[in-house]
């Protein structure tokens, strides 16, 4: 009984410690890109875990292969695991190693850094950040019907086997792109505009 509840929480800790770095690691990557590139360098971070997501499934995919019913059930379920801590020790380095941003150290000796920047945002970006917020809700149930919910449902649907092909994908890539080049996504142009 202890496993199972173990699991769970284990699980609820990295999907909110991911979900936490997710957008630190984002800006992260944007205000080191140039100007004209943001989203470019940015879609890095949304790729690697997409990259991630496949490795996790091949490495599961190779176990359940290789393993036998037995092995797997024994002791070959602890590979990923293993596997799991050793990324996340290599990230908790990086993590730990990495400095600040040139954007953020120029703020911080300007003492420009927000007390309560998630107050300030609503306050003084309101706009912008309803519309992120809504934007991030979108991609984010887009993401998940796609990744999860369409892999296991739609074979069972005769219409999705008739019709579902692949992700819209130069959709979704085309969007990024236009937000790409608005204010959202352009944190000079919003602090440029004193807005």
């Amino acid at each position: 009984m202890l496993a199972p509840v173990l699991l769970v929480v284990a699980r609820l800790l990295q999907g909110l410690s991911a979900g936490g770095e997710w957008s630190g690691s984002a800006a992260f990557m944007v205000e080191y890109a140039p100007e004209s590139s943001r989203g470019l360098y940015g879609s890095w971070q949304q790729f690697s875990i997409v990259a991630g997501l496949l490795t996790g499934s091949a490495i599961g995919s190779v176990l359940g292969t290789v393993l036998s019913e037995d092995a797997l059930n024994a002791w070959g379920w602890r590979i990923p695991f293993i596997l799991g801590i050793l990324v996340g020790l290599v990230g908790l380095y990086l993590r730990l190693r990495l400095e600040d941003t040139p954007a953020f150290q120029v703020i911080e000796e300007k003492h420009e850094v927000a007390q309560a920047p998630v107050k300030e945002s609503f306050t003084a970006h309101w706009r912008e950040s309803l519309t992120a917020i809504g934007f991030t809700i979108a991609w984010t149930v887009a993401y998940y019907i796609l990744l999860t919910y369409m892999p296991t449902t739609c074979p069972k649907l005769w219409v999705c086997r008739s019709h579902w092909r692949s992700p819209p994908t130069p959709l979704v890539s085309w969007c990024s792109w236009c937000l790409s080049r608005s204010r959202v996504a352009s944190p000079t142009a919003s602090a440029g505009s004193g807005s």
